[in-house]
């Protein structure tokens, strides 16, 4: 069973994840502006698959896997027929908050 992370370990995780996707959104903008747009083009058919899921998790999912088709947690996997492979690693997405 995994331990509770401290409040101090999730603002260092929500940090790292805020400066992902700014360096993300960031590097689009520049290379925009050199008039540089295949990277961008490749982001936009990237965000169509994407399309339910928030901006921030949209450029995570890019800054980490580009390739990405779907994105599922590990039982969803499971449920899915699917196992996944020892010694894989996830990604990192921001969960849903509904109030």
């Amino acid at each position: 069973m995994r331990e509770r992370e401290t409040a101090t370990e999730m603002e260092q995780k929500l940090k790292g994840v805020d400066e992902m996707v700014k360096k993300g959104f960031e590097n689009l903008a520049g290379e925009m502006k050199q008039g540089h747009t295949e990277n961008y083009l490749e982001y936009l058919a990237f965000v169509s698959r994407f399309h339910k899921y928030s901006h921030t998790n949209q450029m995570l999912i890019f800054c980490q896997k580009p390739e990405a088709t779907l994105v599922a947690g590990y039982r969803t996997w499971q449920e899915m027929g699917h196992q996944v492979r020892a010694g894989e690693e996830g990604i990192k997405i921001m969960a849903p908050i509904f109030r």
